[in-house]
């Protein structure tokens, strides 16, 4: 979505909607990510996924399932959230 806007007398707020590609998208993702990322975050980011089609139901369950607190209890709590990123950076790596 690009959103324009411009104040004063004769002010406005343009709103549109570009296609962007599945490719684009996972890649401005990936850079958004940073270099922690909570449970909460990933399943943000998989509900957007999967509004734009990108993924299926079934992929987003299994990426949210490996990503959960419960599979990485083995990580120490301090390092969890980099190791979430860090795996959550790859498999939309291998979604392109």
């Amino acid at each position: 979505v690009y959103v324009e806007s411009k104040r004063g007398g004769n002010g406005y707020i343009r709103i549109m909607r570009t296609n962007l590609s599945e490719t684009a998208y996972i890649k401005d993702l990936i850079g958004k990510i940073g270099d922690k990322m909570s449970q909460r975050v990933v399943a943000v980011y998989l509900r957007e996924l999967l509004r734009y089609n990108f993924i299926d139901e079934k992929q987003a369950n299994i990426i949210n399932a490996a990503l959960s607190d419960k599979s990485l209890a083995q990580v120490d709590q301090l390092k969890r959230d980099s190791v979430r990123a860090d795996s959550f950076k790859n498999i939309l790596i291998n979604l392109i």
